[in-house]
């Protein structure tokens, strides 16, 4: 027990998982559940009484209304949505295991450094696609000239970038509090980088999101209103200059502000348009209705959906006239069954009903109590979205929620 103990608690542990975390992206999910399951362990060998901690209590309330609702869903024999919730559990203790194994400067310094890394190569291997057409592992442009980068055919690869560049620069944060920008020219760099890949990725959501996020941390930097504008200036002139100097990509660029500006999308073109997004919206509020409570079990909205695809409601009546005012209805029709409702709001309160929604707000709530003003823009960028979004319950998008919940619990140690 001790020699486990001693190999489970050396440094290299997280650095390790963080490797496997980057290494699934290209390879697939496996080795991402394979090294969760690794700090998982992890936990139960190292700290035999972890549970009890009280920095971890507002954790507990939303996932027992996961187990709960789950159970509910179990007496109606809804089997395939039972299993996801059961095992959805498996985050509370991935949660607690990233709180305990990242607690020290060195193996954050580590990280930061390959977060680094694995930025500046998805950004020059996404911006290859973008001159050459392909990739460097020989992936091509998506429909309409939309960029995958090493993600080959997921439209995602902007939101991944984003996910990434926030949490390299959380981990500034955590080194430098507000005086974070000691590190200018390197934080220049790959911010820089990261944002112009972002916008030439088309993704829309993505590109809000980001100027969202970079408008209000530089606004809460610790200098003065002249500083703040003069670095936001200096940024944007540097990001059109780059964007501009070089000749052939002016074109491109034109093409893809164009296509940006234009964007209507259908469900053929693997694109969602906003009449696409209302209907998703409008099945998940049929979904919640049908049971308000408890919801209809995680993952089960693809399937839920198909109830209300050929059905006449009042509720689509009123989507249809007074939010799309009977524009681009065939769309809508297209639209209203998929995978999940491209938000986390509705997928929570569609899925594990108003009490699960309510549960992640009160969490949500504590983490701002307990986090400085300027982590604020990334507390609401990662957990509070006001653009559509993916999905809340998927494997991808549920590490990085909930990695970044057990980096934010570690707030009051590492700031000293």
């Amino acid at each position: 027990m001790k020699n486990i103990k001693s190999i489970l608690s050396n440094d290299s542990l997280p650095i390790t998982f963080f490797l496997f975390f980057i290494i699934s992206f290209i390879i697939g999910p496996a080795s991402l559940e394979l090294s969760a399951l690794m700090i998982i362990i992890f936990i139960f060998y190292k700290n035999d009484n972890f549970l009890s901690s009280k920095k971890f209590f507002f954790l507990y309330p939303f996932f027992a209304w996961i187990f709960i609702s789950t159970l509910i869903n179990l007496l109606n024999h809804d089997y395939l949505s039972s299993y996801k919730g059961f095992s959805y559990s498996r985050f509370l203790f991935f949660t607690i295991a990233i709180s305990i194994l990242f607690q020290n400067i060195k193996s954050m310094t580590i990280i930061k450094n390959m977060i680094y890394l694995f930025l500046l190569l998805i950004v020059f291997d996404t911006f290859v696609q973008f001159i050459f057409g392909k990739n460097i592992l020989g992936y091509p442009q998506l429909t309409n000239g939309r960029l995958s980068g090493i993600l080959d055919d997921e439209y995602i690869i902007g939101g991944v970038i984003l996910k990434f560049l926030i949490l390299i620069n959380f981990i500034y944060m955590f080194f430098y509090g507000r005086k974070f920008y000691i590190n200018l020219i390197e934080i220049i760099i790959i911010n820089l980088l990261s944002y112009t890949i972002i916008v030439l990725s088309l993704e829309r959501s993505s590109i809000i999101l980001s100027t969202f996020y970079f408008a209000f941390t530089i606004f809460l930097l610790d200098i003065n209103f002249k500083k703040k504008l003069f670095v936001f200036l200096t940024i944007m002139l540097i990001f059109t200059a780059t964007l501009l100097s070089v000749q052939n990509l002016k074109t491109k660029i034109n093409d893809s502000i164009n296509l940006f500006l234009n964007f209507k999308g259908d469900i053929t073109s693997d694109k969602i348009s906003i009449p696409g997004y209302v209907a998703h919206f409008y099945s998940a509020t049929e979904i919640f209705l049908s049971r308000p409570i408890t919801g209809t079990g995680i993952r089960s909205f693809r399937h839920e959906c198909k109830k209300y695809e050929a059905k006449d409601t009042k509720l689509k009546d009123f989507f249809k006239k007074r939010l799309l005012k009977n524009k681009e209805t065939l769309n809508f029709d297209k639209n209203i069954c998929t995978t999940h409702p491209h938000h986390y709001f509705f997928e929570i309160i569609s899925e594990v009903g108003v009490v699960g929604l309510l549960l992640y707000f009160i969490l949500i709530f504590f983490l701002f109590l307990r986090s400085p003003k300027y982590l604020f823009p990334t507390l609401i960028v990662c957990f509070l979205p006001f653009v559509p979004t993916g999905s809340f319950f998927n494997n991808y998008n549920a590490y990085f929620i909930w990695f970044f919940m057990g980096i934010f619990l570690n707030y009051e140690k590492l700031k000293n």
